[in-house]
């Protein structure tokens, strides 16, 4: 909680509070979760190497759409007139 003290108080940020940098650290509790149900996955597929298999092949495809739901936007930014416009 200490860490979220700077930012619980709305009149010390800029006039958007739900920006991006405020959402970085309350993300890192949400990776922890993701990770312990994919290790708990992992682990109930320790059996069968074709479950670990698709469950691999599962997070690259994941990983690579999200790389492209990222990278794909990117085009709006590489000036600051195209962004304005």
């Amino acid at each position: 909680m200490a860490t979220l003290a700077p930012v619980l108080n709305a009149q010390w940020v800029a006039a958007n509070v739900f920006t991006e940098r405020y959402l970085y650290l309350p993300s890192v509790g949400v990776a922890w979760l993701v990770g312990l149900g994919v290790s708990k996955l992992w682990a109930r597929a320790a059996p069968s190497p074709a479950q670990r298999r698709a469950l691999a092949l599962a997070g690259v495809v994941l990983g690579g759409l999200f790389a492209a739901r990222i990278v794909v936007p990117n085009r709006e930014w590489r000036d600051d007139i195209v962004f304005f416009n």
